[in-house]
């Protein structure tokens, strides 16, 4: 299954949209967008040289991102300036959670900040909730999927997929 379809299925409320993080866990997206619009409403416009960290190394985040998550470039190549302009979500962790300091972990977004350097934009617009307030899900709970998990059968719906 594709991201596209996966956010289709999110949008018709028809599915929910998870990530996973090898060391933080499983999050809820849905849920977690709509727990920052209701408490975390403040949005900050960042540049992309303000991605300069991950997991405590300094390097370009957007190249790290790019090179170490599922990124379907169709996806990317169907967003519409409207959604473009959404912004992103990150979680604050605390030290130690994460790598040795302070970090943030972008957990709905990926998307819409590769396609938004792609176009030339300068900067995007963010969200940030404290990581203790993120939605969890069981990751063995077949209704909430990762887009990348997942197949459409006809007849029967989404399926997670399995390891062999």
């Amino acid at each position: 299954m594709t991201k596209s379809q996966v956010a289709r299925l999110v949008a018709e409320g028809l599915a929910r949209e998870t990530f996973q993080h090898v060391t933080l866990g499983h999050f809820d997206v849905t849920a977690l967008r709509e727990l920052v619009l209701a408490e975390y409403p403040e949005v900050t416009r960042c540049r992309y040289d303000a991605l300069s960290m991950v997991d405590g190394i300094e390097c370009d985040a957007l190249d790290y991102l790019v090179q170490n998550r599922e990124v379907d470039r169709a996806r990317c190549a169907e967003l519409t300036r409207e959604q473009l302009d959404d912004p992103l979500i990150f979680l604050l962790c605390p030290p130690g959670s994460n790598g040795d300091g302070e970090s943030h972990l972008l957990v709905d977004g990926i998307h819409r900040l590769v396609e938004r350097h792609r176009r030339g934009y300068p900067d995007f617009r963010l969200r940030m909730a404290p990581l203790h307030r993120a939605p969890r899900v069981d990751p063995d709970d077949d209704a909430h999927i990762p887009w990348g998990d997942t197949d459409l059968v006809p007849g029967v719906g989404l399926v997670k997929r399995r390891e062999q």
